[in-house]
């Protein structure tokens, strides 16, 4: 007799008896408890005046909208949008209430081409800081800083002083605002500068550190975006290192990035005034409970760290491979779902629906699994097509494949004597497993 089909029709034995074989899942989101920052695109460069005061708008007239066909990004938050930690530090280091500051940084996909970023802080004089930089920023301690004129207007540019081919970075100061730009592109730094606003005199009183090695506050910009999903496409993880003496983003700052559900072992360490690391969960283990680490070290030796927590689960949107079959799991923002066939038949009719559960963690449970029943029975009408029975299933930790258990029914069947089949008798149960293999995520 044959063996149990994919198609999940019960084996016949060697005697006049049938089995019913039967078969085949779930898309869960998570809410962060804080919302990720506004990323949008930015348009082209504008002239802007003094009158434009926050540090989004800033960006979005200066920068350009692309760079070598590459569009850039801008992302926006206040410090009170910050986790505890990092707004206490913030507060410290400007001497504010974290919420009167704002901060924005603009970007190419990548972060590599070309960066920018403002930080306004009400009543802090930025001139004075740059100035109090250009004083302290000789050779043989991390960074050269020194005065240059861009754009019709006194830029302060900072150079490694221990790698020569880093980019350079250059600050602007804009009042109670301090503009920077890092670009391979000359040209995009230049224009950046040249749409700044007019206005760069301090404001308020400010008295330089003594000069020496200052930790580096790690400030989180964005973060993946919920839902995270196992396998799924990455999200993004941008983040700033600011020197908490002065205030700035440090130039030079290289970070690394460790989590338990990604693999970091093929990032590379970034450098810079801030850095954007691609973050995917490539598998559920730790019970879907990531911590991502952000470590930096500036080149004046400062420290720094970020851990940014939240959940990772499975979510099963999308298509399925099912035997010859093909899936699509839906609805995507719920944790009960349905597999409706999309190519292929299911029990000899096309389209149809496959399987229905819910996911909790890992596993998939449901109640009904359509499975067909004996052609030898059906034929004479003495069973319907399908029947749906329970089942159990296990996602694979890296969200790829699905394993299911369940079990069928195993008949035995009566013939008269021209061979018809006149009945078919449940005689006992057997226990069947397939897998369902995923094809893509979403629609």
């Amino acid at each position: 007799m044959p063996s149990p089909r994919r198609s999940r029709t019960p084996r016949l034995p060697a005697l006049p008896v049938a089995a019913v074989m039967m078969a085949s899942l779930a898309c869960s989101l998570f809410a962060r408890s804080s919302p990720g920052p506004e990323a949008t695109p930015t348009p082209e460069p504008t002239a802007v005046t003094a009158a434009v005061r926050s540090a989004r708008d800033v960006l979005e007239a200066a920068v350009p909208s692309t760079i070598g066909g590459d569009e850039i990004v801008i992302s926006s938050l206040n410090g009170d949008e910050l986790d505890p930690e990092a707004m206490a530090a913030l507060a410290e280091a400007y001497g504010v209430d974290p919420a009167q500051v704002e901060l924005a940084m603009a970007a190419d996909e990548s972060g590599m081409t070309f960066q920018a970023g403002v930080i306004r802080v009400p009543g802090r004089n930025w001139a004075a800081v740059l100035d109090a930089l250009a004083e302290i920023g000789t050779p043989g301690v991390g960074a050269t800083y020194e005065w240059a004129e861009m754009g019709g207007r006194r830029i302060l540019k900072a150079q490694s002083s221990d790698d020569p081919a880093l980019q350079p970075v250059h600050y602007a100061s804009l009042g109670d605002a301090v503009f920077y730009v890092q670009s391979s592109d000359e040209g995009a730094v230049e224009t950046s500068v040249q749409a700044l606003p007019d206005h760069e005199g301090g404001s308020g009183e400010w008295q330089p550190p003594v000069p020496g090695t200052f930790p580096l506050l790690l400030t989180i910009v964005e973060r993946p975006r919920t839902p995270v999903c196992v396998g799924e496409p990455a999200e993004w993880l941008k983040v700033m290192a600011i020197d908490t003496g002065y205030g700035v983003p440090y130039p030079y700052t290289t970070y690394s990035v460790t989590g338990r559900l990604m693999n970091s072992a093929d990032l590379p360490f970034q450098t810079g005034p801030m850095a954007i690391f691609p973050y995917a969960a490539e598998r559920y283990g730790a019970d879907g409970r990531e911590e991502v680490r952000v470590d930096a070290v500036s080149l004046m030796g400062g420290l720094g760290q970020a851990t940014v927590v939240f959940d990772v689960q499975h979510c099963l949107y999308g298509t399925w491979q099912d035997g010859d079959r093909v899936v699509r799991i839906t609805p995507p923002l719920s944790d009960s779902v349905t597999a409706e066939v999309i190519d292929g038949d299911l029990c000899g009719e096309p389209g149809g629906i496959d399987f229905s559960g819910v996911l909790s963690g890992d596993q998939l449970t449901g109640d009904d699994l359509t499975v067909c029943n004996p052609d030898e029975c059906v034929d004479p009408g003495l069973l319907p097509p399908s029947a749906t029975v329970p089942f159990t299933a296990q996602v694979s930790d890296d969200g790829w494949s699905v394993s299911f258990d369940w079990t069928g029914d195993f008949y035995q069947f009566d013939e008269d004597a021209q061979g018809n089949i006149v009945s078919c008798t449940k005689t006992s149960t057997e226990d069947h497993q397939f897998t369902i293999t995923r094809l893509t995520f979403g629609e």
